[in-house]
């Protein structure tokens, strides 16, 4: 995929919603909880409205048609009947642009389905996610964490099971996924699936979390060295589990456990990085920044199991940023972290430290 397509899909897919002007459809239709025939006739409308400029129009239409209808979704008090009646509306529109062959029309298309989160919104995104073009697979994830952010700032307007439908599907894909791109941009969704508080859902977050685990510890076992991407992306998945364990009611011991093992991973994997030499200045400091989060993750994770005291810290990273003492950082790592007398291998961690030797 050209470099170009990915950057115009990081840039074009911002969480954050863009600065809207005040929907042009009423607030009480919004809010609406069952949508009257004469307020359903309203969003068909509205639709319609729009649907000639995403599907056919310029640049300038595009995003200012893709604006309009992404508006209502930015109120407060979205309604379970209103998002549903939107995307219905919506759904052959999307199709179209789906089939347009244009890759911001494509980009835009999944970006609003996204947004609407519904089961048929969905079934787009998933259908996009086993597209054989990395770029589809791309839009369609970045999409996704737009609609588990909607499901946990919205009321919510799919099942749970229906949700962690989409997390197994995440599940299936990202360990193997062949660009690193796109699975950091799963790992993003799965972020946003496991931070959430809606009621209901605790089992979606929680298979969310050690989803990611799971993962960014089987690419990281997997990657051949110097791969800056996926050091991002595990980096990503372990400053979140270090945010977790930190927070007032924590984690369970046993993913306080599985994010300690993905911090040996990573520091095992930062290490076959310096050994392997020639590093770039950006695979320095994506292992330095890559270290740094695996030790924080293990001196949090440890004062959490175990309770004999405080921990020590490590301070690894700091070696390997100096430069020229990368022989120091692997034997570190191997003699303070991940060898046979290393913390990870012992209580109360006790990992076998056979584990970390690939």
């Amino acid at each position: 995929m050209p470099n170009r397509l990915l950057a115009a899909s990081v840039l074009l897919l911002p969480l954050a919603a863009p600065a809207f002007g005040q929907s042009e459809l009423p607030r009480d239709l919004i809010e609406a909880s069952r949508l009257t025939d004469a307020q359903s006739r309203t969003v068909a409308s509205f639709v319609e409205d729009n649907r000639a400029g995403l599907v056919d129009g310029d640049a300038s239409d595009l995003r200012r048609h893709r604006t309009a209808v992404l508006a209502p979704l930015t109120e407060d008090g979205v309604s379970v009947d209103f998002r549903i009646r939107l995307g219905a509306e919506l759904a052959p529109v999307l199709e179209a642009m789906l089939a347009s062959g244009q890759p911001d029309r494509q980009l835009t298309a999944l970006r609003i389905a996204g947004s609407l989160a519904t089961a048929e919104s969905v079934a787009l995104l998933t259908e996009a996610m086993s597209d054989e073009a990395p770029d589809h697979r791309l839009m369609a994830a970045a999409a996704l964490r737009r609609t588990f952010r909607a499901i946990n700032d919205q009321r919510p307007a799919m099942t749970e099971g229906r949700v962690r439908q989409i997390v197994d599907l995440l599940a299936g894909a990202m360990p193997s996924e062949t660009s690193a791109d796109v699975a950091d941009a799963m790992g993003r969704a799965l972020i946003e699936a496991s931070s959430g508080s809606r009621d209901g859902f605790d089992g979606v977050r929680e298979l969310a979390f050690d989803t990611l685990i799971a993962a960014a510890s089987t690419r990281l076992q997997s990657a051949e060295p110097t791969h800056a991407r996926e050091m991002i992306l595990a980096s990503r998945a372990l400053e979140h589990a270090r945010q977790q364990i930190t927070l007032g009611e924590g984690l369970s011991s046993a993913r306080v456990l599985a994010s300690a093992g993905l911090a040996g991973d990573a520091a095992a994997y930062a290490a076959k990085t310096a050994q392997a030499g020639g590093m770039s200045s950006i695979d320095r400091s994506s292992a330095v920044a890559l270290t740094a989060a695996a030790e924080a993750v293990i001196f949090f994770a440890q004062g959490q199991l175990d309770d004999a005291g405080t921990p020590t810290p490590t301070q690894l990273s700091g070696i390997l940023e100096d430069g020229g003492r990368d022989g120091d950082f692997v034997a570190g790592v191997r003699d303070r972290l991940t060898g046979a007398s290393g913390v990870l291998t012992s209580p109360p961690f006790r990992f076998d430290a056979a584990r970390f030797d690939g």
